[in-house]
C-alpha cells in the first residue's frame, strides 16, 4: 500500500501445516508416554511380583530359622534324653521333695514342692507333654490349709483364693488319675481368732476325702481347722484306705480341750490293710482301730492323759499291731489343774510287744508312763532314745519297768535341762547288756568314771555295763580337769586287750571297749584338743604313750 507498512497475515495453508506438524508430534509424545506408562506398568507388575517373592523367602527364612532353632535345641542334652530317663529325673525332683516333706513337713515353705509338675508343663511343649503324661508328679499334693482358712475381708479376694486352691487341688486329683496319692497338707499361719470361713476349707476337703482310696502317704500337721465341730477332719476318718501305708497326724498339745464335745467316730481308719506307719496324738487313742497287722512303727506325738481313757485305748491300740517293731513317744503331758498324775488302774495282766526292737522317748512328763511297769513288757527291746533325760524317781522308775525282761544293748540321751548330778553310772546300770552309749548335751562328773570301774567281787567283770564296745559323747561337757583323768583312766582299763593280761591269769569275761567317739570338740573349751588323739591311741594299744594331766 502505498502512503505505508503492513503485516498482512500467514496465509492459511502455512497454518494448517504447523498445526499438522504439532499435532504429529503430539502424537508421537503421546505414543511415548502410553509406551513409558506401559513400562511402568509392567515394572509395577514386576516389583509385586519381587515384593511377593521377597515376603515368600522371608517367610521360608523364617520356617527354616524356627526350624533351624528347633533342631539346634533338640541337640541339647536335656532335650535329647530318653523320655524314660527324662520322667526319671523328675521323679527323682519331686520324690526329694517328699522325702523333705516325710521330716519336716511343718518346717519347709511349700511354694516349690507344690509348684514342681506346673513348672515342668510350663517350661515347652515336649516337657508339657510329658508332664500330662505322667501322673503320679500330679498325685504328690502339698496343700497350706491357711489359705483356704484365713481370714479376708474383702469378700471378692476371699473367693478368688479359694478358687485358686481349690483349682490347684482339682487340678492335681484329675491328672493324677489313679495313681496311688501322697498328700501334704499343713497350716503355716496359724488362724488367731474364730473368724474364719471354712466353706472353702469343707470343699477341699471334701475333694481330699472324696479320693480316700487313692491314699498312700497322709500326713496333716494343723492347730484348729481339722478339728473343729463343723469341718472336723479326724471325724471323718472312717473311709477305707486300701492302700495307705503311712498316716501322720499332728496337733498341738491340748487342742481337744477347746473342742466340745469330743468327737468319736465309730471306727477310725476301718480298713488299712497296707499301713506300716501311723503318727497319731495321744488323745486319739480312745477311738476304736482295726486291727493294725502290718503296723511296723507307731508314734504318739502330743496329747496327753486328761483322762484315763487315753493310756488304756493306747494299750488297746498297741494289742492290735502284733508286728510292731519302732514305737516312739513324744510331747506327752499332764494336763491335770492340780497336777496330779491322772492315770488309768494297773491292768490285770501285762502285754509284751514281742517284735519291738527300738523305743524313743520325747518331750514327755515321766510320771504319766508310771503305769508301763504293770501294762507292758519288752522282751525284744535291743535300742532305747531318752531325748529328755533327768537324774529323777520318776525316770528311774519307768526304766526299771522297760529294762526289767529286756535287752538293750544300744542307749542314745540326750540332757535338755543342766543338772547337777546326772549320775551316768546310775543310768546305764539299768542295762546290764549295754553295748553301746551315745550322750548328747550331758556335763561328766568325776565319780561318772570311777563307778563305770568297778568290778564283781570275782574280780573277772565290770559291775556296769560289762559289755560295753562303743562310747560316743556329743556336745558333752566335763565339769572340772579331774574329769579329764577319771575319762582316761575309765578308757585305759576298758580298752584292756588279752595281751595285757599278766602271765597266769585267766583273760577276763567282760569284752573290751573299742569304739570312742567325741565329736566336734574344737568349740568345747571343757574338753583339751589333746585327748581325743590321746584315747586313739590307747584304743591302737599304743605303748609309748605317756600323758600326764
Amino acid at each position: 500500500m502505498r502512503g505505508g507498512s503492513s503485516t498482512s497475515a500467514p496465509p492459511t495453508a502455512l497454518l494448517q501445516a504447523q498445526i499438522s506438524t504439532t499435532e504429529t508430534v503430539r502424537a508421537d509424545v503421546l505414543g511415548q508416554l502410553d509406551s513409558i506408562d506401559s513400562k511402568i506398568q509392567q515394572k509395577e507388575l514386576e516389583l509385586h511380583a519381587l515384593i511377593s517373592q521377597q515376603q515368600l523367602l522371608r517367610d521360608q527364612v523364617a520356617n527354616m530359622d524356627r526350624a533351624l532353632e528347633i533342631h539346634r535345641r533338640s541337640l541339647t542334652p536335656i532335650l535329647i534324653l530318653p523320655a524314660d530317663i527324662l520322667a526319671y529325673l523328675f521323679h527323682l525332683v519331686i520324690d526329694e521333695y517328699v522325702a523333705i516333706s516325710m521330716e519336716y513337713l511343718s518346717l519347709y515353705r511349700l511354694g516349690g514342692h507344690r509348684a514342681f509338675a506346673f513348672n515342668v508343663a510350663a517350661v515347652c511343649r515336649k516337657w508339657r507333654h510329658f508332664a500330662l503324661a505322667m501322673p503320679s508328679i500330679w498325685a504328690r499334693i502339698w496343700l497350706d490349709l491357711s489359705k483356704l482358712t484365713l481370714y479376708e475381708p474383702d469378700p471378692h479376694l476371699r473367693v478368688n483364693r479359694a478358687r485358686v486352691w481349690n483349682g490347684y487341688l482339682s487340678t492335681c486329683l484329675t491328672r493324677s488319675g489313679t495313681s496311688p496319692l501322697y498328700l501334704f497338707l499343713t497350716e503355716v499361719q496359724h488362724t488367731a481368732s474364730d473368724d474364719y470361713d471354712t466353706t472353702s476349707y469343707r470343699a477341699a476337703m471334701s475333694q481330699i476325702l472324696g479320693a480316700a482310696g487313692r491314699w498312700r502317704v497322709c500326713r496333716m500337721s494343723t492347730s484348729q481347722s481339722l478339728c473343729d465341730e463343723g469341718s472336723n477332719f479326724v471325724s471323718n476318718l472312717q473311709l477305707r484306705t486300701p492302700l495307705l501305708e503311712h498316716f501322720w497326724l499332728h496337733y498341738p498339745v491340748g487342742i481337744y480341750d477347746t473342742v466340745s464335745p469330743r468327737p468319736t467316730p465309730c471306727r477310725f481308719l476301718p480298713f488299712a490293710p497296707r499301713l506300716r506307719y501311723l503318727c497319731i496324738p495321744l488323745t486319739l487313742a480312745c477311738h476304736t482301730f482295726s486291727s493294725m497287722t502290718e503296723v511296723k512303727e507307731l508314734e504318739f506325738c502330743g496329747g496327753g492323759p486328761d483322762n484315763s481313757a487315753d493310756w488304756l485305748g493306747a494299750f488297746q491300740l498297741l494289742e492290735r499291731c502284733p508286728a510292731l517293731e519302732r514305737w516312739t513317744v513324744g510331747d506327752v503331758y499332764n494336763f491335770n489343774e492340780n497336777g496330779a498324775s491322772n492315770m488309768l488302774d494297773p491292768p490285770s495282766s501285762k502285754y509284751a510287744l514281742r517284735h519291738l526292737t527300738t523305743l524313743h522317748l520325747q518331750d514327755i512328763v515321766y510320771d504319766v508312763l508310771a503305769s508301763w511297769s504293770d501294762a507292758l513288757s519288752f522282751p525284744a527291746l535291743q535300742q532305747l532314745t531318752l531325748d529328755d533325760y533327768s537324774n529323777i524317781p520318776g525316770v528311774h522308775s519307768v526304766l526299771n519297768g522297760i529294762a526289767a525282761d529286756s535287752h538293750v544293748a544300744t542307749l542314745i540321751v540326750r540332757c535338755e535341762e543342766s543338772f547337777d548330778d546326772l549320775d551316768l553310772s546310775r543310768l546305764m546300770a539299768h542295762f546290764p547288756e549295754l553295748r553301746e552309749i551315745r550322750l548328747k548335751a550331758f556335763t561328766l562328773y568325776e565319780g561318772d568314771f570311777s563307778q563305770l570301774l568297778a568290778k564283781d567281787s570275782a574280780g573277772r567283770r565290770w559291775r556296769v555295763c560289762p559289755d560295753l564296745r562303743t562310747f560316743a559323747m556329743v556336745d558333752t561337757y566335763f565339769y572340772n580337769e579331774a574329769v579329764v583323768t577319771g575319762f582316761l583312766d575309765f578308757v585305759r582299763a576298758r580298752a584292756a586287750s588279752a595281751s595285757d593280761v599278766p602271765p597266769g591269769q585267766d583273760a577276763p569275761d567282760s569284752r573290751f571297749l573299742e569304739s570312742v567317739d567325741m565329736g566336734n570338740i574344737v568349740g568345747n573349751e571343757t574338753i583339751p584338743l589333746w585327748l581325743p588323739e590321746a584315747v586313739r591311741g590307747i584304743l591302737r594299744g599304743d605303748t609309748d604313750l605317756h600323758i600326764s594331766t
